[in-house]
């Protein structure tokens, strides 16, 4: 009864949002949500305010926004400029049911399907505990994964490499990392994570698999899943390598 409580205020208080923004709740469909997946697929251009309601943003950095990650998750090292990150204010629904505010720093190009996916997450109730800069954890990959930390970008290598992560771009965001953890042979992170290593999973309702819908929306934007590679498995990870050409050309105005 109390799931089903929760559940009832999440589709009420959507449904006000909706209605408050002039959108007919009535038109949304789960179908709509996925592309389809036989076609290429790029975000459409629509201009923000007809897509996006009150709470999804794509600003650059600011002077507040650069005093939080200058010398923390940004240096003068990282392989792109300032100038070409964006900052990111979502709405997500916790694991309490209830809304939240997150945030989140993605590459320019690709600003624009960040914050359609994690619209369409925000809609369809997917549960997302947390959103937080990873400079809150003084850029610690581990502990914010501990902490169950949703995050993008950080200037770092891939763990146990001397190779740059497609987070140090802005190009790869990792999703409830407790749950979904990294795992190279003996090696499983966060170390906090209850993975199963002769079952392969976690016994959770978070932990993502191929069907999982979070999944299935990032591979439709053409995102890479670290839970289908060889060998190693990143189950939280999703990057992208190449840029879809509408993207390239694509500045917020083109949302």
């Amino acid at each position: 009864m109390h799931k089903f409580i929760n559940f009832y205020k999440f589709v009420v208080n959507v449904c006000l949002t909706l209605i408050l923004l002039g959108i007919n709740p009535a038109v949304i469909r789960s179908d709509s949500f996925i592309p389809d997946a036989r076609e290429p697929y790029y975000p459409i251009a629509v201009t923000a305010s007809s897509i996006l309601p009150y709470g999804f943003t794509s600003s650059p950095i600011t002077p507040e926004v650069e005093a939080r990650i200058r010398g923390i998750s940004f240096s003068e090292n990282c392989p792109v400029p300032l100038s070409s990150l964006r900052y990111l204010t979502v709405l997500h629904i916790g694991f309490d049911g209830q809304t939240h505010m997150g945030e989140l720093i993605v590459h320019e190009r690709i600003a624009p399907s960040v914050l359609e996916i994690f619209y369409r997450l925000y809609l369809a109730g997917y549960p997302i505990e947390k959103i937080r800069l990873i400079d809150d954890y003084n850029a610690n990959d581990e502990a914010s994964m501990t902490d169950n930390n949703t995050s993008a970008f950080c200037c770092r290598t891939i763990a146990g490499t001397d190779t740059l992560s497609l987070h140090s771009y802005g190009l790869a965001v990792d999703i409830n990392p407790l749950y979904n953890p990294y795992v190279n042979g003996e090696q499983i992170a966060p170390a906090a994570s209850a993975y199963d290593r002769e079952m392969g999973t976690v016994f959770s309702p978070h932990f993502m698999t191929e069907s999982d819908y979070c999944v299935k929306l990032f591979q439709a934007y053409g995102f890479t899943w670290g839970g289908e590679w060889d060998g190693v498995k990143d189950y939280q990870h999703f990057e992208l390598h190449t840029i879809p050409p509408v993207v390239l050309s694509c500045s917020m105005k083109c949302l």
